[in-house]
């Protein structure tokens, strides 16, 4: 089986408790799965200068799968 790309952006608030887990017990399981992190929202503005940069999306449409956390939108 081909490796599978998965983008996460673990969100806002509470979302990084769900989303940490879920990306944990996945890499428990072993599987042929990468993981990235690309930047958004305020960590993004503050390395880029906007809240979404092309980089995101450009990992999104690459990605096999994308995990979004809720943001609050900064």
């Amino acid at each position: 089986m081909a490796t599978k790309h998965v983008t996460v952006f673990n969100g806002d608030d509470a979302s990084p408790e769900v989303m940490v887990p879920t990306v944990d017990i996945l890499r428990s399981m072993d599987l042929d799965i990468q993981f990235s992190y690309p930047l958004i929202g305020a960590a993004a503005k503050a390395a880029s200068g906007v809240l979404f940069p092309s980089a995101a999306k450009a990992a999104i449409d690459s990605a096999d799968a994308t995990f979004f956390g809720s943001t609050s939108g900064d």
